[in-house]
């Protein structure tokens, strides 16, 4: 059963665009949150976190100019409201904004059951495509079920023209 905290959460972010989520196995994190049992992979799939960044940069046209890293601190702010005050049995922690806590976020979205690793490198959602980008993460010592993964295997396995390689003027990318 989800807990009613980790329900709030969801509703509090789902609506701004953190609207790709699964849940892990935190073990492999306890360096970072001892104890960890299990890890909350937030993610954007589409253009809704895009859209609300927009809005708030209008409605705050400062958080532009007095942020060194505006879109990243609009997703801190927003898990800010969304967890305020986590107990030390939570920890957050964004993709690529926090140095000393690196967590490798496409393998931990990909066993989160977010999406699957595309010929690309990167994760590759069934309704978003490539469209997702990875966010965050909350550690937590409580025990958490597994939301629903995508099933089956990766378009990418299925793929036969593979027309991103031959889209590619740099030719970056082999099959």
């Amino acid at each position: 059963m989800i807990p009613k905290w980790l329900t709030n959460v969801f509703n509090a972010l789902k609506p701004i665009g953190l609207n790709v989520v699964g849940v892990t196995d935190g073990q492999p994190h306890q360096s970072l949150l001892p104890d960890c049992q299990s890890a909350v992979v937030f993610g954007n799939g589409g253009t809704a976190l895009w859209d609300h960044f927009i809005e708030d940069l209008k409605a705050q046209p400062t958080h532009l100019s007095q942020h060194q890293h505006p879109f990243d601190d609009f997703v801190k702010r927003s898990i800010e409201t969304a967890d305020p005050n986590p107990p030390k049995s939570r920890r957050w922690i964004r993709c690529a904004a926090e140095p000393e806590a690196f967590v490798d976020f496409r393998p931990l979205a990909e066993s989160a059951g977010l999406g699957f690793s595309s010929t690309m490198g990167l994760l590759i959602n069934p309704e978003y495509g490539l469209w997702v980008g990875l966010r965050a993460v909350l550690l937590t010592t409580e025990k958490l079920p597994r939301l629903k993964a995508v099933q089956g295997n990766s378009p990418c396995q299925t793929c036969t023209d593979q027309p991103f390689i031959t889209a590619c003027p740099a030719g970056a990318v082999q099959a």
